[in-house]
């Protein structure tokens, strides 16, 4: 059901200040200059070296959402201006996983939270069967941290991992965006979500 909802014409979800559409080559300027190496500092991915690269980085992704396998959409704001990127991976599976950056000169504006929760909520209107979201932040980014403590995260696990760019990631593992969040507290459960997550 996904597949054919984000591959539909026009396909895109609507906020109070945002437009979320799937990523177009038309935007590989505004990814290749604003995924700079401050917002990649704890992120997987590492900027992109050219505008080749960023090409290839979204027809990569541009066949993934075709198969429904994986949805990267740009943000827009009311402005229709271009502030950064939502990612939602492993779809549907139990638990996918979400990943966002946002260009320098729009943080700090709530969009990260207006994001997230806009495809949130986009799943659960149109009940996709999933359990809730994954969504990783790193122990050293205060954002990051402040952003899954607005979104009642529930801390499932932690790792170290290498980035693209060889850096090691210190990775705080989250559940947002359940059915039954709070229910997740209960520490049988969290054991039980931390076994799904790792299968």
């Amino acid at each position: 059901m996904i597949k054919e909802i984000i591959n539909h014409n026009g396909f895109e979800i609507k906020t109070n200040r945002l437009r979320i559409v799937p990523v177009t080559e038309t935007e590989a300027e505004n990814y290749f200059r604003e995924f700079t190496d401050e917002i990649a500092r704890y992120q997987y991915p590492e900027p992109f070296s050219d505008l080749e690269a960023t090409k290839k980085f979204i027809g990569d992704f541009t066949w993934a959402k075709k198969e429904g396998l994986h949805l990267v959409c740009s943000l827009f704001n009311e402005e229709n201006q271009f502030i950064g990127s939502i990612e939602v991976y492993k779809l549907g599976q139990e638990w996918p996983e979400l990943g966002i950056w946002i260009c320098k000169a729009y943080q700090r504006q709530g969009y990260a939270y207006e994001a997230i929760n806009g495809v949130i909520q986009f799943f659960k209107v149109h009940d996709v069967a999933t359990k809730g979201f994954i969504y990783e932040a790193d122990r050293r980014n205060p954002s990051s941290l402040k952003l899954v403590q607005k979104l009642q995260g529930v801390e499932v696990g932690y790792q170290e991992v290498p980035s693209d760019a060889g850096e090691i990631l210190e990775l705080k593992k989250y559940i947002i965006g359940s059915y039954e969040h709070r229910t997740y507290l209960r520490r049988h459960i969290i054991s039980k979500i931390c076994d799904d997550v790792e299968r």
